[in-house]
Parts: C-alpha cells; sequence; structure tokens
C-alpha cells in the first residue's frame, strides 16, 4: 500500500514539474520486460509519467544518466542514489540547480536471485513478490510463503544507514523503518574475501550491469 501511495504522488509530482517547466526531463523506473523488474525511464512527455513505478525492485541507481542529459533534470533517488547524486555534484559533474530530487524512502530491494534459491523456482513461475515491513511473501501456485526481509534483501540493504535519502527537494512519503542485518552484510563481505580474483571480478560485472 505505501509502495501505491509513493506511486501516485510521483507521478503527480512528476506530471506538475514538467507542466510548470521547472524540469526537462524526468528519470525513474517504469515496469521491465521480465517479471519481477524495472528498467530506467527517461521522459520529456508528460503523459509518459503515468507509467512510473515504485516497487522493491528499483534496483538502479538512475545518478549514472545525469551527465548524460541537458538541461534541469527531475529524479527518482532512494537513499543510496542520493548519496551518489551528492558525490556527482561534489565533483562539479552536476549543478545542485540543474537537479530536482523526488526522494523514496526504501525498505530495502529484493534479491530474486536470493528468492529463487528460497523457493526452489525459477522468477518465471513466482505468482508474486510482496515486502511488507520485516517480511516478505512469496506467491508460488496460489501458496503464500512467508520469508525474514533479512533472508530475501540485497545484503548492502541490510547495512544500508540511511534508508531515507538525506539530499532531497520532494519527499515522497514518510521515512521507512531502518532494515539492519550487520552479521548478514559482513557475510557478503567475507564471502567476496574468500574468492579469487577472477570470480570477484565476475561478480562485481554483474553488479556494475544493475546500473546501466
Amino acid at each position: 500500500m505505501k509502495d501505491r501511495e509513493t506511486e501516485q504522488r510521483l507521478r503527480h509530482e512528476a506530471k506538475t514539474l514538467l507542466e510548470q517547466g521547472k524540469v526537462n526531463y524526468i528519470i525513474g523506473f517504469e515496469p521491465g520486460s521480465l517479471k519481477f523488474t524495472t528498467t530506467p525511464l527517461i521522459t520529456k512527455n508528460k503523459d509518459s509519467v503515468d507509467c512510473l513505478i515504485i516497487n522493491p525492485f528499483i534496483v538502479n541507481n538512475l545518478s549514472v544518466y545525469l551527465t548524460e542529459l541537458k538541461g534541469r533534470v527531475g529524479i527518482v533517488a532512494k537513499g543510496c542514489d542520493s548519496r551518489s547524486i551528492v558525490s556527482l555534484i561534489q565533483d562539479n559533474q552536476v549543478k545542485r540547480e540543474d537537479v530536482v530530487i523526488l526522494g523514496v524512502p526504501c525498505s530495502g530491494i529484493i534479491d530474486l536471485i536470493k528468492v529463487e534459491g528460497l523457493v526452489d523456482k525459477d522468477r518465471g513461475e513466482l505468482d508474486d513478490i510482496t515486502h511488507d515491513g520485516d517480511k516478505v511473501v512469496v506467491t508460488v501456485g496460489g501458496e503464500k510463503r512467508e520469508f525474514p526481509a533479512s533472508e530475501v534483501l540485497f545484503d548492502n540493504c541490510l547495512g544500508c544507514e540511511f534508508p531515507t535519502p538525506q539530499e532531497y527537494d520532494i519527499l515522497l512519503n514518510e521515512s521507512s523503518p531502518l532494515v539492519a542485518d550487520e552479521t548478514a552484510s559482513r557475510k557478503g563481505i567475507e564471502t567476496l574475501k574468500a574468492i579469487s580474483q577472477e570470480q570477484r571480478w565476475d561478480f562485481w560485472e554483474k553488479e556494475f550491469s544493475r546500473c546501466i
């Protein structure tokens, strides 16, 4: 329900920014071609903002597109994304006055690979995945299975200190609670340390592929 409210607020604010000429572009997320995925949406068409979505699968860091666009840009940003935007501003790659940050409080992003492992099913076989507070409910063949969020979210999310953006112009919903599991987060780091350099390179290639 909270994602739906945030989504409606986002569409309203994005359309208003475009209609009033306060931005030239909106950067956000729209449904991806694969189940339970999203893809970046870059638009200057106010009617296209009805495609904007907010859900637990908005994994991409949209800040990578800021340096490619000319003019003023409205951008959807989670807590981790807003920190990337601030870094771009501090490095003089983007001017603060050219960015309108639409802050999205984030309770963590669902790792589909973890979900597939827990239910022993491919994502195409899943009916639904919902994130509700400290639990995630996966529906398979009409049967609901409940898991602690700490078992399903990306490891980086479990150690996140700023689920709510620290820098924003418009905050689209109230702050999200901190989802912290430092043990799980550290486990991912220790796993990386234990594997070969070639395996680490493969891992980071997959991680960076989410940013483009």
